[in-house]
């Protein structure tokens, strides 16, 4: 990293579709970590923004970030779990589904 990131991370303009896992996950060893202008839908864990230091002083900033997710009915085999399913399936891997987690 270059001194100019040890201060400050930013990641801009991205989105995640369908990630069976993390849409993002960071941990930047940086004092202050920026995320903006980014949307997921239907990402298994959501999303995770860390900062991968310690001390006083530290600063995470998220704006302009939409997060998308399940809806009524989606995880108890209701008419709309498999909506987005190939071929119309409604035996679709339909998992609980998380949207934000951070320290």
């Amino acid at each position: 990293m270059t001194s100019n990131q040890k201060k400050c991370y930013q990641g801009s303009y991205f989105s995640a579709y369908k990630n069976k896992q993390m849409g993002l996950s960071t941990n930047y060893a940086a004092l202050e970590v920026r995320m903006n202008k980014m949307t997921f839908v239907d990402n298994e864990k959501g999303i995770s923004i860390q900062i991968g230091t310690e001390g006083e002083d530290l600063l995470m900033r998220t704006y302009d970030i939409h997060i998308y997710g399940e809806r009524e009915g989606d995880n108890v085999n209701q008419q709309y779990v498999g909506e987005d399913c190939p071929g119309g399936a409604m035996d679709c891997y339909c998992p609980e589904k998380h949207g934000f987690t951070s320290s």
